[in-house]
């Protein structure tokens, strides 16, 4: 049986010394990271976050159906009867269970793989804001999530939370998808469900982004939430007029280029609020730093400590 174990767990203990070679020869050679400064968050860094994160327990839940087995199989010689039916069963129970929970596991992060791609595509598009002047920022952390982006106008702000929703395919002709979502002023109809809760986040993203800059910046321009659906076609009625809240399809910028405002003389306000979001949303520590020398104070290879960047609203 310890031969058996042994075996299983060799190729771990193989690249466990492998990388701990390659980790102190990268330190004796006194090699420095070029990068500085942190890097400014990508947009859906935070959903790709944690899309990597499942992942990394499938492989897991993989390792655990090769190397369990393997150690049950190991005890069948040191058994009877009875005790070869419990190792069979608790080999069916094991793979069964690790089954079930890697198809869910799977199915989150094609979903967050999803949300990942519409916000990367959304960030994409309002970049081109900058052109006319506005700051574009993506994935501001804060104490309850993340704000997927903020765009800073010159006379307001915009707190966007983009939702990629799936199309569905008619009944008639399956090469045709519904396209078009219909804003009512409070909820999102789309053609096979409706739903209020975009709306309702991305109002309190912007009530937070407004309380928060008041206080730390001492005033603040108006935030207006808005949910970015990419891919659809929005349909307006004449009560979402009157909503707070806007929809829009980003493509190129266009919803929100009109909406940037006009060119405010006295920029000083404006400068100390697009300083305090970049020093938020600048908070990815370069991985070339891991390898430094004297880079214990950002990261250490054994420990590994989890890098807590600033957080809006701290």
């Amino acid at each position: 049986m310890f031969s058996v174990i042994t075996l299983a767990l060799m190729p771990v203990f193989v690249t466990v010394f492998a990388v701990a070679i390659w980790q102190v020869r990268i330190r004796r050679k006194g090699l420095f990271s070029p990068f500085t400064d942190d890097f400014f968050r990508a947009p859906g860094y935070s959903t790709r976050k944690r899309q990597e994160e499942i992942v990394d327990q499938v492989l897991l839940l993989y390792l655990y159906m090769l190397v369990l087995p393997i150690t049950l199989a190991g005890l069948h010689g040191r058994t009877g009867n009875i005790g070869t039916y419990l190792i069979i069963a608790c080999i069916a129970a094991l793979t069964i269970f690790c089954s079930i929970r890697m198809v869910r596991l799977f199915h989150r992060a094609h979903c967050f793989g999803l949300g990942a791609e519409g916000e990367e595509y959304t960030g994409q598009e309002l970049n081109l804001l900058m052109r006319r002047g506005a700051f574009v920022f993506h994935d501001i952390p804060y104490r309850y999530g993340n704000i997927d982006h903020v765009v800073v106008g010159h006379d307001k702000i915009f707190a966007i939370e983009t939702k990629a929703v799936r199309k569905p395919a008619t009944k008639r002709e399956s090469q045709c998808r519904h396209a078009n979502v219909r804003f009512d002023g409070k909820c999102l109809h789309f053609p096979h469900f409706s739903t209020a809760a975009p709306c309702e986040q991305a109002r309190r993203h912007a009530k937070f982004l407004q309380q928060t800059l008041e206080k730390k910046c001492g005033a603040c321009l108006p935030v207006v939430p808005v949910v970015a659906l990419p891919g659809w076609f929005v349909e307006c009625d004449k009560g979402s007029r009157a909503s707070a809240v806007m929809v829009v399809n980003p493509k190129r910028g266009k919803a929100l280029q009109s909406w940037l405002g006009k060119e405010l003389q006295d920029k000083t306000q404006r400068n100390r609020l697009v300083e305090h979001l970049a020093s938020v949303a600048c908070s990815i520590t370069p991985g070339s730093r891991r390898a430094n020398p004297d880079a214990a104070d950002h990261y250490d290879f054994w420990h590994n400590p989890r890098f807590k960047g600033r957080v809006l609203g701290d």
